[in-house]
Order: C-alpha cells, then structure tokens, then sequence
C-alpha cells in the first residue's frame, strides 16, 4: 500500500499537469492566443541549406 504522504503528493502533483494541459488547450485552441512569425525568406533559405 502507498502511504498517506505519498497519496497526497502525486494527487497534487497529477492534477497540477491536468490543470497545466486544460489551460494551455484553453489558451492556444479557445482563445487562439497563438503567433506565428515566419520569415518567408529565411524559410526558404533553411530549407535550401539543408539539401
């Protein structure tokens, strides 16, 4: 059997990565607080160098 402290522990800390994972869901697919900054020509450049 897990002891007392032990339950406690990894109920905080798992519920604490479910919070963490809905909130950061929220955050990019809800509120779509997401940027996305691409230079066309430096894009281009990459992949021409990594041929």
């Amino acid at each position: 059997m897990i002891d007392k402290k032990s339950k406690i522990f990894f109920g905080i800390f798992f519920s604490l990565i479910a919070i963490s994972v809905v909130l950061i869901y929220y955050r990019y697919m809800v509120i779509k607080d997401i940027v996305f900054l691409t230079d066309e020509k430096a894009f281009n450049q990459s992949l021409l160098e990594g041929q």
